[in-house]
């Protein structure tokens, strides 16, 4: 019964492990300082992705396409 109130974790711990090692490799390759004094924090809010929608698919769309220009990727082709 008092397991009803505990919370579980959002990811196994394995996928836990991945998201460490990832940023690490991140870290290690890409920057140090450097990416936090550069590097931009994106949110989910309304500040970041503004749009109206009407439908899911618009949803999916536009949300992919504001992603792919935070990420300086609005020239690569993505299907």
């Amino acid at each position: 019964m008092l397991n009803l109130f505990k919370s579980r974790p959002i990811i196994s711990d394995e996928d836990t492990a991945f998201q460490l090692a990832t940023f690490k490799w991140l870290l290690k390759h890409f920057g140090g300082d450097d990416f936090y004094k550069d590097a931009q924090l994106v949110l989910p809010t309304k500040e970041y992705f503004p749009s109206k929608v009407e439908s899911e698919t618009e949803a999916a769309t536009e949300t992919f396409d504001a992603v792919k220009k935070y990420a300086g990727m609005e020239a690569w082709p993505c299907c």
